[in-house]
């Protein structure tokens, strides 16, 4: 899995395996943001909006289990 960290000066930041990797933004999809997880097929990257989903929904559901 790839983790969209920051986008700045023409490539994506994202996490990956536990390291940060720079990715020119030309070879991402459109869309990509921050917070994007990316999925790597056949070479191309691709969002993966399920996972992206996923994550996010977790986050909120810890955070709003520590302000109970």
């Amino acid at each position: 899995m790839i983790t969209v960290d920051r986008i700045e000066n023409g490539y994506a930041v994202v996490l990956q395996d536990g390291k940060v990797r720079n990715i020119p933004i030309l070879q991402l999809p459109n869309g990509v943001r921050e917070g994007s997880v990316l999925r790597l097929n056949n070479g191309e990257y691709c969002l993966d909006i399920a996972e992206e989903k996923r994550l996010k929904k977790a986050a909120f559901d810890k955070t709003k289990r520590l302000f109970k």
